[in-house]
């Protein structure tokens, strides 16, 4: 044993100890070891010494939490295809109904944006006359119609009275 009194009364003790490396070990999945600190032990009910483990959580996870978490976005999906269908077919059945009323006489524009009168009307077919003075016709597909902007009867739609609005207004 060495001694230095460095300060009155205050004396520094430095003993030479002999520093032992650990032999380098495999750690089990999941457990992070550091190399040269110690293994903690605790002994069995037979005297034998065990590893313990250092850094594992203290209670294990859910594996239901982990499987809904990854159903959620499932689900949502799922539910997202169901609104778009029942919107889109909502659509399809008022279009249907939209072809299946057109008339004779109605005001109609074809989806390229013709506005004309029907004359005449098949079952796939729709004659549009769409210049009174030279009483011009033209044949379109009954599937082109997209709107019909008045009715044969004479009661204007809004679109039809806009339209008027903005014929006076000279837009």
């Amino acid at each position: 044993m060495h001694s230095s009194n460095i300060v009155p009364g205050l004396s520094l003790v430095i003993a030479a100890q002999p520093v032992a490396t650990p032999a380098p070990t495999t750690a089990p999945a999941g457990r992070t070891e550091v190399i040269g600190a110690p293994t903690p032990t605790a002994p069995t009910a037979d005297g034998a010494k065990q590893l313990v483990p250092t850094g594992a959580p203290a209670q294990q996870p859910s594996p239901t939490g982990g499987m809904l978490f990854l159903l959620l976005p499932l689900v949502l999906l799922v539910a997202l295809m169901v609104f778009g269908s029942m919107s889109q077919r909502k659509e399809q059945r008022r279009r249907r109904e939209l072809l299946a009323s057109v008339q004779r006489n109605d005001r109609v524009q074809t989806i390229g944006g013709v506005i004309g009168t029907v004359a005449e009307l098949t079952d796939d077919e729709i004659v549009l006359r769409v210049d009174e003075a030279s009483n011009t016709r033209v044949r379109f597909a009954r599937s082109a119609v997209q709107q019909v902007l008045r009715k044969a009867g004479g009661a204007s739609s809004q679109t039809e009275a806009k339209l008027s609005a903005d014929a006076r207004v000279g837009v």
